[in-house]
């Protein structure tokens, strides 16, 4: 035997060692741990997870959110306040034909004649054409004193439930809306009344007017004739009567149209200490409609 084939039977003869299995995972080395910084760890994108062995898919990590400068929401804007310029153009004739095409509307259970005394004379409305600002809640103070001989006298008061203006809308919300707009006839000694359900009741109301000097009220139909029973408001104190007619709701309604409302209003301004006052002349009461 040649010494070539000695050498090649001596190297393959014996237990020759086990080459590791490349499937056995127990023989390989241990991966490398790699330290991420953390602005490294902020670039990270989140990406779907893995299946696991068994089939199960891990939950991705949850990120927090994090706010950029032009990520925040702005603020909503107010909508725009909507009214019927075709009441606010009205001069006295055309409004007193518009209350009287509403009763004939609303009080259908009522004669004719019946309906024709419930009707407001052109002579009770003054004349408000001349105001051309939008008949919104911010300009109801501009309204008044352009619509008043003695701006200055909207600042005062003779007594407690004595108020000399009274401002009717159609609902709680409406009222707070004007109430913000007239509080710049506030004065130390006199002002201005915010009366609705939701915030006061009956007797609290009564209280409040009999104790206090207000000179202007903002409230609804229904509850100034409960105030006027009630001996919290005195009639014989008013000078005018301000009804919040051209304001359309949200279903471009206005307190002419809402049936309930404007029953309330006509009643009210029918109880016989207002009617028998309504007039333009020297101490009487003036209808404006706004």
């Amino acid at each position: 035997m040649s010494r070539t084939k000695q050498k090649a039977r001596k190297g393959t003869g014996g237990k020759g060692k086990k080459r590791p299995d490349q499937g056995d995972e127990s023989e390989r080395p241990a991966a490398k741990r790699v330290k991420i910084s953390d602005a490294e760890k902020s670039d990270v994108k989140d990406t779907p997870a893995s299946p696991d062995r068994d089939g199960t898919v891990a939950s991705p990590p949850r990120k927090s959110a994090v706010k950029k400068a032009g990520d925040e929401i702005p603020a909503s804007k107010p909508k725009p306040e909507s009214f019927d310029e075709s009441i606010a153009a009205r001069d006295p004739a055309l409004l007193s034909d518009l209350v009287a095409q509403r009763i004939k509307k609303h009080f259908t259970s009522l004669t004719s004649l019946e309906q024709s005394d419930l009707g407001l004379p052109s002579s009770a409305f003054r004349d408000t054409t001349g105001f051309k600002d939008p008949h919104v809640a911010e300009q109801l103070p501009n309204f008044l004193t352009s619509n008043t001989s003695s701006p200055d006298s909207l600042k005062t008061c003779e007594g407690t439930a004595s108020p000399h203006t009274v401002v009717l809308a159609a609902a709680g919300m409406r009222v707070a809306d004007l109430y913000r707009a007239l509080i710049v006839f506030n004065t130390k000694e006199v002002k201005v009344g915010k009366l609705i359900t939701k915030h006061m009741k009956l007797a609290q109301m009564t209280k409040y007017l009999q104790e206090t000097k207000v000179g202007i009220i903002i409230t609804t139909p229904k509850r100034l004739g409960d105030l006027i029973e009630a001996k919290a408001v005195d009639p014989g104190s008013l000078r005018r009567v301000v009804i919040d007619g051209s304001y359309q709701n949200d279903k471009k309604q206005t307190l002419l149209d809402m049936k309930d409302t404007f029953v309330q209003t006509v009643q009210v301004l029918n109880m016989t200490a207002l009617k028998s006052r309504l007039g333009t002349g020297e101490g009487e009461i003036e209808l404006l409609m706004f």
